[in-house]
Formats: C-alpha cells, structure tokens, sequence
C-alpha cells in the first residue's frame, strides 16, 4: 500500500540513523584517535619519549609523529601555522601569548667540582 511504502521509507532511515550512532558510539569508547604531530628541541628528547610513553598508553589507536631537531622559534611558527599540534620548548616569554604553556617538570643544574 501506499501507506505502507511512507512507512519503510521513515523505517529506513531510522535504521540508517541507528547504524550512525552506533558507530559514533564507538568512536567515542575507543578514545582518541588520529595522529598528533608533536615537535621538539633536540635537548627535549628523553621528556618527549616520557610524554609520549603516557600518551600511547593512555590511547593506543592514536598515531605519532615527531618532528625533532629544530629550534624553538621554528616549531613555534610550526605550532602556530597548525603544521604541529603541541611542541615541547623551554618557554619564551616574550613569544608566547596566544599559546597555552604547560609546565612538565623544572630543571635543576648544579656544579660538581
């Protein structure tokens, strides 16, 4: 019947809809997902390995690539062109209000003679 066909049609789609959230729902139970591009100085790489070992524990399905060896008013203009999503620097100051700094520990140097 007519009738009948209105019906399969709203019925279609809401097994259409149901199949979507389903799948949303498991996007969001899986955690994070995606690449993060994290950029470092050279003298960051045993803190980047620490971070990332947290990172990678905490979301195994997301991928990373780090991009090492450069200097910090590199990666910042990275971070702020989007070509990176997090760097870890030592903060400069004067160059760093439209950022978000995160302290990750502090340094202790001593001398030994």
């Amino acid at each position: 019947t007519r009738e009948g066909e209105r019906l399969v049609v709203w019925a279609k789609r809401i097994l259409a809809e149901h199949a979507a959230f389903k799948a949303e729902v498991d996007a969001v139970r899986s955690g994070i997902t995606g690449t993060l591009r994290l950029g470092t100085v050279p003298t960051a790489s045993t803190t980047a390995s620490l971070v990332l070992s947290a990172f990678c524990s905490a979301h195994p399905l997301a991928k990373v690539q780090v991009c090492s060896r450069l200097a910090a008013t590199e990666l910042y203009r990275r971070l702020r062109e989007f070509e990176l999503d997090a760097v870890i620097v030592h903060p400069e100051t004067q160059d760093s209000d439209d950022v978000d700094l995160v302290p990750l520990y502090e340094e202790q140097y001593v001398l030994l003679s």
